[in-house]
């Protein structure tokens, strides 16, 4: 049996606008996906997926990658087509998807946004020899940083320059990291979704991406927690003002005693939190509010 893994991720600033050429700070997890494969005695491909609890789902596919079986036509759908890209990619992959068992495991929630696809491209890179980012490209079509983070053993700045993915490693340790925290906002959002979205919007891009560039930078190098509050509040409203939606300050976190900022697709997944205040009070006041995921920001990083 052989055994691949990959790291999840959390996108802490461009948001979007890492699409348009923005440098953006992104962080690994220590959670991720795992993918096993072993020899089978059916000639085709047998395919189980878990969640950290439970089956998320099962597929069996014959020798040519046709479905037979599922437990879930989207995922087992979504998975052929990948399959496929992999082989015509590189034939020469097909006999590795004969007499075959997968098995994948997520270390994390499925509905968290942690990066259960781009886990999976890079898994499928490890164990097929397939370009990660070529399959995001026809599938997804996101910005890749996700897969930059599968690999990456260190916080990274990620930046597309001529379309083209660049991952400089970054240390991030600073002395209040004991008061930064995440908190998952209850629903997941479709990020192709929020992408197309964003993709129609018009305002002046070259003044904005400079400026949350510059803002990338500032938050990995302060060292001053008042002064990370402040560039995460530019930051959010920068963005509130481009996709015309209130800031989580404005909306659902108003009287919190720090500042909130939104993570990766707005509307959903995890928020970025700081505050002076102790972690466990900021954790109190997130659960007496209905959100009782919440973690340590230094507790989930690789």
């Amino acid at each position: 049996m052989k055994t691949f893994r990959a790291n999840g991720k959390l996108l802490i600033t461009a948001e979007y606008l890492v699409l348009k050429g923005a440098e953006a700070f992104a962080i690994p997890l220590n959670k991720g996906q795992t993918l096993s494969c072993k020899i089978s005695e059916y000639q085709g491909l047998i395919w189980k997926a878990f969640t950290p609890t439970q089956l998320w789902f099962e597929a069996v596919y014959d020798d040519k990658l046709n479905i037979i079986e599922t437990s879930d036509s989207e995922k087992a759908l979504f998975l052929q087509k990948v399959l496929q890209l992999a082989v015509d990619y590189n034939p020469n992959i097909t006999e590795k998807l004969k007499n075959c068992e997968v098995t994948t495991k997520l270390e994390f929630e499925p509905n968290w946004g942690w990066g259960s696809s781009s886990t999976l491209f890079y898994l499928l890179e490890q164990w097929l020899r397939i370009d990660a980012f070529y399959l995001m490209e026809k599938t997804i079509d996101g910005s890749g940083y996700d897969i930059a983070c599968a690999k990456s053993g260190n916080p990274i700045i990620y930046q597309l320059l001529n379309s083209k993915p660049t991952t400089k490693k970054v240390d991030f340790n600073p002395h209040y990291i004991e008061n930064l925290g995440i908190v998952f906002l209850n629903k997941k959002q479709k990020s192709s979704t929020e992408v197309k979205a964003f993709l129609s919007k018009d305002f002046s891009e070259n003044a904005i991406i400079n400026q949350i560039s510059e803002l990338t930078h500032k938050i990995i190098s302060t060292n001053n927690l008042d002064d990370f509050m402040e560039y995460m509040r530019t930051h959010e409203r920068t963005i509130s003002n481009i996709l015309n939606i209130p800031t989580l300050e404005d909306s659902i976190f108003a009287d919190f005693d720090g500042i909130t900022k939104s993570l990766g697709a707005w509307g959903g997944d995890f928020a970025l939190f700081a505050s002076k205040n102790d972690f466990y009070k900021s954790e109190e006041y997130f659960k007496n509010r209905g959100f009782d995921t919440v973690f340590k920001l230094n507790e989930v990083m690789i």
